[in-house]
């Protein structure tokens, strides 16, 4: 067979391997956000997992419901940071290895005491929830929405979530841990230790993968190329030092994260 035929052969895969894959995301900071360093932690995670087989990435920045929903109907080639739920319960999509695993906590007022283990004293709490997550359905948090007696406020974000607790709306809201830091932070930097804490137990901790539209001819090879690259940046530790990074710093850890919500 001549040179010619081969790069004649070669040529369709070649185009293939060139065309990024386009995964829907959102914004969530510090995860995910058009003016994060790398896109955020999960972007940069995947994107470098892609990368280890060759593949780049494309990210199409919407709103998450329409992302999931571009990514089931083929507009997009997937859809990263949503729950790592068995295939079957999913079928439209392939779901990937663990990208990062969230930790949701509750943030508090300080000087409003909660008691995961004793819900009833959370009467006349001021609570809420985002309407994105689902978050108020978790059963710690569940009992606490109804021991409140309080009509909870529903949020259209994170962000005002952190506000609403820094101007005292509300006396506790529900976001993952770094998620919340990262906010707190951004909107309070010199008091925000002075006005809220976080109760030591988490509400719930899950696993957030990447779904791949299952009907795409390329799936299942995108699906093996990006755990082999999830598994590669695991062992080698590279995850763990990106992590590392986003971790507080000793003096802005909030405090009582240690205690048990007392």
């Amino acid at each position: 067979m001549s040179k010619l035929a081969v790069i004649l052969l070669l040529l369709p895969l070649l185009a293939q391997a060139a065309q990024p894959i386009r995964l829907a995301t959102g914004e969530w900071p510090p995860y995910a956000g058009a003016t994060l360093p790398h896109g955020g932690l999960a972007e940069q995670i995947i994107t470098s997992a892609f990368a280890a087989s060759g593949q780049s990435v494309s990210y199409l920045r919407l709103s998450w419901k329409r992302g999931l929903e571009m990514a089931r109907q083929g507009k997009a080639d997937g859809a990263i940071l949503w729950s790592c739920r068995d295939e079957a319960s999913q079928p439209d999509y392939l779901v990937s290895q663990p990208v990062i695993r969230s930790e949701v906590v509750l943030l508090r007022r300080v000087g409003r005491v909660l008691d995961l283990k004793h819900p009833d004293k959370a009467r006349g709490f001021r609570l809420a929830y985002p309407d994105m997550y689902a978050y108020e359905g978790i059963p710690a948090y569940a009992q606490l929405l109804k021991a409140s007696g309080v009509p909870p406020l529903v949020l259209s974000s994170d962000q005002a979530g952190i506000q609403a607790l820094l101007n005292d709306r509300i006396d506790a809201y529900p976001v993952d841990r770094q998620v919340g830091l990262y906010l707190l932070r951004q909107a309070a930097p010199a008091v925000w230790q002075d006005m809220v804490t976080q109760l030591a137990q988490p509400l719930s901790q899950h696993d957030l993968c990447v779904l791949l539209h299952r009907r795409h001819p390329d799936a299942a090879n995108w699906l093996a190329a990006l755990n082999r690259g999830l598994a590669r940046l695991r062992s080698s530790g590279q995850i763990d030092r990106w992590q590392a990074e986003l971790a507080a710093p000793r003096n802005t850890a909030p405090p009582g994260h240690t205690s048990t919500g007392q």
